[in-house]
């Protein structure tokens, strides 16, 4: 079993247009009032030699793509990718740690709660959808 799930960002450089877009992936750890969110940025790496080479060479031409990897545990996410920004909610579900998408309105009601001094799981328990299975 592993600890983490695995989130992909392109990097690019040379680039006009969205595909100069800054891509990122942070930790949401609570609200901010200038920023909206409170973020750590993870770290990302080239996930193999390929990659690497990618960014290598994109680098020494000035121009160029390609993609990073980073490995996050147990959170709330936010991934800024070329197209726009996507929410993750990373947790343990049957002892296996998994993600899944959510919007901006969770994301910020969890936010908010996480501020306010409740933990990522018990904000993550408040804002969660109603169950529609039939008892």
């Amino acid at each position: 079993m592993s600890n983490t799930v695995k989130y992909q960002v392109t990097k690019c450089i040379g680039y006009s247009g969205k595909n100069a877009a800054k891509t990122w992936i942070a930790s949401i750890t609570g609200s901010d009032a200038q920023y909206g969110f409170r973020r750590e940025f993870v770290e990302t790496k080239c996930s193999d030699d390929e990659q690497r080479d990618e960014m290598l060479r994109a680098r020494r031409k000035g121009k160029g793509s390609w993609i990073e990897t980073a490995d996050v545990c147990v959170g709330l996410y936010e991934i800024a990718t070329a197209d726009g920004r996507i929410y993750r909610i990373v947790y343990v579900k049957d002892g296996e740690v998994v993600g899944m998408k959510t919007d901006i309105d969770r994301a910020t009601a969890m936010a908010k709660l996480m501020t306010a001094g409740e933990s990522f799981e018990s904000a993550r328990i408040a804002t969660r959808k109603p169950s529609t299975k039939a008892s």
